[in-house]
């Protein structure tokens, strides 16, 4: 008798455990990728390897948005003026530098951008690009090479997400 209350009350003690289940947040698109919000309220978006680089490029691309380059690794800079102001690119510019192989193999490297328009995927007549490689076709701005140091800080969750976004300035991800 005395084991068949104590298991009744074990059954009970697990179904009020299993009753405060809270709702998961959905992810926003970009939190599948190496992302960062710059110091002026940008999105900076970069893959984490050539496929999602890929998808990067052919999927979230968009005009008015600035590609940025360093040896392997792309990153894309999503924003709504004409061009970023300089410190956005120079942080978007370190990441690209910080996720290539310049980084690991300690060789001093400068990023660079261009504009959406100069990416492309087709390549030159008898020419193959393979997956996570690009055409940049025109200039390339180049940016001054950074220093060997790196940090971040870390982004906590709160209760209403969204309107820390739209308090932060970035509209377009709340559009999305």
């Amino acid at each position: 008798m005395k084991s068949a209350v104590h298991n009744a009350e074990m059954k009970m003690k697990t179904a009020k455990t299993v009753a405060q289940i809270t709702e998961v947040r959905k992810p926003m698109w970009f939190e599948k990728f190496f992302w960062f919000i710059s110091s002026e309220n940008y999105l900076v978006v970069a893959g984490h390897d050539s496929q999602q680089n890929e998808v990067l490029v052919k999927r979230y691309l968009k005009p008015g948005d600035i590609f940025v380059h360093a040896d392997i690794h792309d990153l894309l800079h999503q924003h709504s003026l004409p061009i970023p102001p300089p410190k956005t690119l120079l942080e978007a510019g370190n990441m690209a530098v910080v996720l290539s192989s310049a980084w690991q193999s300690h060789v001093l490297t400068r990023a660079w951008w261009v504009h959406h328009d100069q990416v492309s995927k087709t390549a030159p007549s008898g020419e193959y690009l393979t997956s996570g490689a690009f055409m940049i076709r025109g200039k390339k701005n180049y940016l001054p090479p950074c220093p060997f140091d790196y940090g971040f800080g870390i982004m906590f969750k709160v209760k209403v997400y969204i309107s820390v976004l739209k308090i932060a300035g970035i509209k377009r991800l709340v559009e999305q």
